[in-house]
């Protein structure tokens, strides 16, 4: 995946775009779809937009997994409320305090499945990094100790 240098973080090219796309989206879809040339479905249009934004952001900087979901988390929040706070101010459309927590159900929804994700995939790489490297003894099968009793039979202790 192609990858640039902005102030010493490595920022992933395909999800910032796809990011910034959706959010010009949105900004056009805040404006247009409430003209009522188009049915609005709105609570649906909150959690789908923010699900796939939230989706997005989270692979946009190549960092862990906690500063990733963190980052996200911070930022589709302020999001969730500034677009509300925006909308009422630029549009004749109202405060609607459910779009907020729609906005939130999107997010969560996809940080959830972006963290779920990202640690599976950092547990494959680890077991893939460490899969052939021998294990200490590995190749015995059984490791014997004289019976300290003073007969001559062997116990074994299977591993």
């Amino acid at each position: 995946m192609q990858e640039i240098q902005l102030l010493g973080l490595k920022i992933r090219v395909v999800p910032a775009a796809i990011f910034a796309a959706l959010v010009l989206f949105s900004g056009w879809a805040g404006l247009y779809i409430n003209s009522g040339t188009i049915p609005v479905h709105d609570k649906a249009q909150h959690v789908t937009l923010f699900f796939l934004m939230a989706l997005s952001l989270y692979w946009v900087l190549d960092v862990g997994k906690r500063k990733a979901t963190q980052m996200t988390l911070v930022v589709m929040l302020a999001a969730s409320v500034g677009s509300e706070f925006l909308q009422s101010v630029l549009t004749t459309r109202t405060f609607d305090p459910l779009d907020i927590g729609a906005n939130v159900a999107g997010s969560i929804v996809a940080i959830s499945l972006d963290s779920w994700y990202h640690g599976r995939m950092l547990e494959r790489k680890r077991i893939a990094k460490y899969a052939n490297v021998p294990l200490a003894g590995a190749d015995e099968d059984q490791i014997g100790l004289e019976d300290v009793s003073g007969d001559d039979q062997v116990n074994t202790i299977a591993r």
